[in-house]
Order: C-alpha cells, then structure tokens, then sequence
C-alpha cells in the first residue's frame, strides 16, 4: 500500500468516526460538520492526485493541513 493511500485509509476511518460523532451526540453539530467538511475535503484532494490530475503530494500535504489548522483555530477561538 502506498503512503497516499494509507493517508487515505487514516483519513476516511477518522471522517466514518466524525460521521459517527453527529448521530452519538459526543460533539456541537455545527462543529463536527466543519471536521467533515475538512476531511472530505482532503479525500476528495487524495483521489486527484490519485488520478495524477496535477496536485503534487506536497501540495495535497498543504491544503489539508491548511484546512485543518483552520478549523483549530476557529475552535480554539470559540473555546471548544
């Protein structure tokens, strides 16, 4: 298995589980539909550059973490 799609398998079991999250009440929903956005997000980049449709793995790396460090920030400023 390749390191992309091992990120890929990490990154869709942590979104199942985020999915998961809404329905159990562990979480804001507001907030959890950010995450899932996120890591939909960052399959979605995944199967681009798995198609080899001009994304670089680095630049993959980038966005996501991007995103994510954007959300951070957006709960660490609501205090969640």
């Amino acid at each position: 298995m390749s390191e992309l799609q091992k990120l890929k398998k990490e990154i869709q079991s942590t979104l199942d589980q985020e999915k998961s999250n809404i329905f159990d009440g562990h979480q804001d929903e507001d907030n959890l539909r950010g995450w899932i956005e996120a890591l939909e997000y960052c399959v979605r980049e995944i199967e681009l550059l798995e198609g080899n449709k001009g994304i670089t793995y680095e630049e993959l790396g980038q966005k996501c973490t991007d995103v994510l460090n954007s959300l951070a920030e957006r709960d660490a400023k609501e205090g969640k």
